[in-house]
């Protein structure tokens, strides 16, 4: 589905990415987990074209090159960044109804109506301008209007960043049965969400991958795990 080799980032005189390589398997979904700053975000702008970079990037076998974001929307390669990005004056509903506009003739996993399933809060809240909802309320509806734009690849920024507690539950449970259905590209912070959801786990520190592994594997080396992320992984 994603093949990404060498890829490296610079922003003048620094460096975000260092010669990263991942893949994303058809039906897989894979976690980039590490610490603020380890170049995670600039990954997936580097994917989406959004930033300037080398190496290269292929989407469902074919060389994305130079091809704008939105268009590459259009194909399925769809990307929710950290900051959501609503239109703030529209509701819910009508934040929903844009994201069907940019799947051009793909048949779509998920209507309107399943994103109101998957996220059942939102049903009551379909009327509400998106400038009033609280992060957690925002963050499902940017997810749902990435779904209903139907990826084929669905690439996450830091889903549960600022969230509640119980919010981060919500999300990560609608992850886990996303992931049954579409392909996951996911940038965390949060050690446990990227454990309990992810299939795979690219760790990276300092812009460069320094471990890799099924996330059971990841799990195992909890101890060099906590040296990269300068945290202790609590126990599951």
């Amino acid at each position: 589905m994603l093949d990404v080799k060498n890829l490296s980032v610079n922003y003048d005189a620094i460096t975000a990415v260092v010669d990263l390589s991942l893949t994303v398997g058809d039906g897989e979904c894979v976690a980039l987990l590490g610490p603020n700053g380890a170049g995670k975000t600039s990954t997936l702008k580097a994917i989406s074209n959004l930033v300037a970079h080398d190496g290269t990037v292929e989407f469902a076998g074919t060389p994305v090159g130079r091809t704008a974001a939105d268009r590459l929307a259009r194909t399925g390669l769809v990307h929710v960044p950290e900051g959501r990005r609503l239109f703030a004056e529209l509701t819910v509903h009508e934040n929903l109804q844009v994201g069907c506009t940019a799947r051009g003739k793909r048949t779509p996993t998920y209507s309107v109506d399943d994103i109101y399933q998957l996220f059942p809060q939102l049903q009551a809240l379909r009327g509400t301008r998106c400038w009033s909802l609280s992060g957690g309320e925002q963050q499902m509806v940017a997810i749902g209007r990435a779904l209903v734009a139907a990826p084929r690849l669905l690439m996450l920024d830091e889903p549960s960043l600022g969230l509640s507690p119980r919010n981060v539950g919500v999300v990560a449970e609608a992850l886990t049965r996303i992931k049954t259905t579409t392909s996951v590209l996911l940038v965390e912070q949060n050690t446990r969400v990227a454990l309990e959801v992810a299939d795979r786990l690219y760790v990276m520190a300092e812009g460069r991958v320094r471990m890799q592994g099924t996330s059971q594997e990841i799990e195992d080396r909890s101890g060099l795990l906590d040296a990269y992320l300068g945290q202790r992984v609590a126990a599951s």
